[in-house]
Parts: structure tokens; sequence; C-alpha cells
């Protein structure tokens, strides 16, 4: 393959309640990008102490080319107290040191209302 592709897909669900989840989505798109010959790691951030702490250094170690991010809800489904993960994506977003993950929040801000 002559564009073999560094890819990086972010889990970033948080949301425990009412049970954690496995991110088969994320793990779907990985398994498929790595079977069509590029070079993928996966990091699920649900039991990370430090989210932006393993995220940096997993952009420092990997240098991904790509970067998908994989959002189990895009809220809380309560209509009593809502939470919108959307929102804290946006404002949350990564350091100035990481240029990929920055492209790709802001490629996405343009499709997130």
């Amino acid at each position: 393959m002559a564009n073999k592709l560094k890819v990086l897909i972010l889990s970033v669900n948080l949301c425990r309640v009412p049970f954690a989840v496995m991110p088969f989505g994320a793990c779907m798109i990985a398994d498929t990008a790595s079977y069509a010959g590029h070079e993928v790691k996966m990091l699920d951030q649900m039991f990370e102490r430090d989210h932006n702490a393993k995220l940096r250094s997993m952009i420092e170690k990997f240098a991904p080319d790509v970067v998908g991010i994989s959002l189990r809800n895009i809220d809380n489904n309560d209509l009593k107290h809502p939470v919108s993960y959307i929102r804290y994506l946006r404002e949350r977003g990564p350091g100035e040191n990481e240029k990929t993950v920055a492209k790709t929040f802001e490629l996405a801000k343009k499709y997130i209302h």
C-alpha cells in the first residue's frame, strides 16, 4: 500500500451510567483501517486517570497522520439533568502542541453545533 497512514482512533466516552460500555464502533473503524493496511492504534479514555497526559503521550510516541474521534452519545439522555458531551468536547479540545488532534477538532467543530 503506497499511502499507508498512521491512524489513531480515540474513544472519548466517559459516561459509566448505567454502565461502562465497550467502544464497538471505534473498534470496528480501527479494525477496518488495519485490514486496509494502515497502522492503527486505539485509545479508549474510559478508564484513564489523566486523559490529557495519555493523549499527549500517545500522540508524541505514535505521531498519527489521522485521528478519528468516537463518541458514544451526544448527551446523557436525561431530560431533568441534561449534559451535552459535544459541548464538553468542544470546550476541552487539545493543547497547542497536539497539532494532529487540533486539526481534527477544528474540522469537527464545523460540523458540531
